[in-house]
């Protein structure tokens, strides 16, 4: 009996020992992507894709390898009617598959974006290896193929740095990263629309930076916002972190004064009026004061609540004129006010659901409430 157990132990273990996974990929034979660029062709029945494949050997290695000199990368372009095509095309070039598993960014031009992306982006999801985790960025002023050439200095290859650089500019108010699943998310969706991270060159051609970030109504970029814009978008979605704002001196000569937000909350409040559709957004922030180029005595009360009333103002301001430009220009919700009247009045909701952003958004009519706090003035209150 003893003898019988240990047999079927034994023959337990040898079968766990060359049990693997049927489908396993050896890695060592996949050509790592990095980044992805999509453009328009010249050829309107055409796409340009372009891929960064990382180079291994000539990334630093582990405990006795030598990192080999050269770009850590390599970028290959082809053009196909899909995506699918065009990939396939690279990978004639290649001795090795791609692999998207690590790709960390999908660099879409503008032009490419303006006509639409839905049908483009299917491919990714379809893709069983795609990291749905993999960053979506729109290239504003150059083809996007341009943006994986560009060789950050203090990154290895360019997805690290567009990445890196995107979480950094969030810290700051400047943007808000996107995944491609977020993206479409956004995109199965009728009543509201995305905001997605814009990426440009500097003026001599050489940098990447991150700056604004592209509109869409459904899956069609419309528009822009800029640095001003993008952080309040941030402030009025909940999404703001350290948000920096300068305002004009109360008192004395029109000097600048600079503020970081500690903290802030936007609150909706939905109202169906006698057919009217109104929106409540009330602002509650509170600042440090980082940065004066006044005279301004800060120790007074009356001064700071002068400087509080000022910026709360130029905040509301700001608010209206970002609300209006999305609701006239852009018929974009990018706010998510239909999210918030469908849970308030799902009975009326049913009526404008099919033709929110295009007829129903641009109706809203919008009052902003803003309140600022000024709770903490640094080492010293007295301008020196």
């Amino acid at each position: 009996m003893m003898l019988k157990y240990f047999l079927i132990l034994a023959q337990t273990m040898i079968l766990f020992s060359i049990v693997g996974c049927w489908d396993a990929l050896d890695i060592s034979r996949q050509a790592i992507v990095s980044a992805i660029s999509l453009d328009e062709a010249e050829d309107p029945d055409q796409l340009l894709v372009g891929v960064q494949v990382i180079i291994p050997q000539k990334v630093a290695g582990g405990l006795g390898q030598q990192r080999q000199e050269g770009e850590p990368f390599a970028n290959y372009f082809a053009h196909g009617k899909t995506w699918s095509e065009a990939m396939r095309k690279i990978e004639t070039q290649l001795t090795r598959s791609l692999f998207l598993d690590k790709t960390r960014v999908l660099i879409i031009s503008q032009h490419l974006a303006a006509n639409g992306i839905a049908d483009v982006l299917d491919f990714l999801l379809r893709t069983p290896q795609s990291r749905h985790r993999i960053l979506v960025v729109i290239a504003k002023e150059a083809p996007a193929s341009r943006f994986i050439t560009i060789v950050h200095p203090l990154e290895k290859e360019t997805g690290a740095a567009l990445e890196f650089l995107l979480a950094n500019q969030e810290i700051h108010s400047q943007t808000k990263p996107i995944s491609l699943q977020e993206l479409m998310g956004y995109l199965s969706e009728k009543s509201v629309s995305p905001v997605v991270p814009v990426v440009t060159l500097t003026a001599d051609k050489k940098k990447l930076q991150a700056e604004g970030m592209g509109v869409f109504r459904h899956d069609r970029l419309v528009g822009w916002l800029n640095q001003k814009q993008t952080q309040i978008y941030l402030l009025l979605r909940n999404k703001a972190i350290h948000t920096l704002l300068t305002t004009q001196a109360p008192i004395g000569p029109p000097k600048p004064v600079s503020f970081i937000l500690e903290r802030g909350t936007t609150s909706y409040e939905p109202v169906i009026r006698e057919g009217r559709l109104l929106m409540q957004i009330k602002i509650d922030a509170v600042f440090e004061l980082i940065e004066q180029r006044t005279v301004i005595d800060l120790t007074k009360p009356e001064t700071l609540k002068t400087l509080s009333a000022r910026l709360a103002l130029q905040i509301k301001e700001d608010a209206q004129s970002l609300v209006a430009l999305a609701q006239s220009e852009y018929q974009s919700d990018i706010f998510h006010f239909g999210s918030y009247f469908h849970r308030k009045y799902p009975e009326e909701w049913r009526q404008m659901k099919e033709n929110w952003q295009e007829e129903f958004f641009p109706m809203v009519e919008v009052q902003v409430e803003a309140n600022v706090d000024i709770y903490y003035t640094g080492k010293t209150n007295r301008p020196f």
